[in-house]
């Protein structure tokens, strides 16, 4: 799992603390910074074996913002699946069904559905050369 902040120091701390959370379930999980998707670094972006990326924001993103940032990494991850995660009163985007529409598979508006929602997902993510069939997303 790959966990990509918005442009705020606080989206930036809230990924930080959603990769020390989800490590903590046996889920493997790396944190980036919030220029990730910047022009200058889009292209040295690892998503090898990325199988979930995590969009974070705790600060007010536009809808633009994020349409933005859902296309770079679909151009970058296309089989990734992407969660957008708004936490804390992230309210100008009002229409989750305007995320599904920007290519987003999933959309969360706070921590504890976030956690929830990439456990279920990692749930239908098991490793094949794990014979204890312990579930984990590959850290790319």
């Amino acid at each position: 799992m790959l966990c990509i902040p918005g442009s705020g120091p606080l989206d930036e701390a809230m990924a930080l603390i959603l990769v020390q959370l989800i490590e903590r379930q046996g889920i493997g999980a790396r944190p980036e910074s919030a220029d990730a998707l910047s022009m200058s670094r889009i292209f040295s972006l690892d998503t090898k074996d990325v199988a979930l990326v995590c969009l974070c924001y705790i600060a007010n993103p536009t809808s633009a913002q994020i349409r933005y940032a859902i296309r770079r990494l679909r151009r970058k991850a296309s089989e990734a699946f992407i969660l957008v995660s708004m936490i804390g009163g992230a309210d100008n985007v009002s229409d989750a069904e305007e995320l599904h529409a920007c290519q987003a598979d999933g959309v969360t508006r706070s921590l504890s559905e976030t956690i929830d929602q990439i456990k279920n997902l990692a749930r239908g993510v098991k490793g094949a050369n794990d014979p204890s069939g312990s579930l984990a997303f590959k850290a790319g």
